[in-house]
């Protein structure tokens, strides 16, 4: 992840074939959920952690 290397070693992800929408769920405790206007972190209870709206716009200056 961005700015916490080493936070996720293991994680599972699931991927929809049919919406572009991909949760990685590294633990109970909380995961977090991609998709192309939103990213958001919540608990594994399902309380909001932290979002993200707009994601790409974060990478704008950056050079791959």
């Amino acid at each position: 992840m961005k700015g916490h290397e080493g936070v996720i070693h293991e994680v599972n992800v699931k991927v929809n074939l049919l919406e572009q929408k991909t949760p990685h769920i590294p633990s109970d405790a909380w995961y977090m959920v991609y998709a192309p206007d939103r990213i958001v972190f919540e608990t594994g209870n399902g309380e909001l952690i932290e979002e993200l709206y707009n994601p790409r716009s974060s990478f704008k200056d950056s050079f791959y």
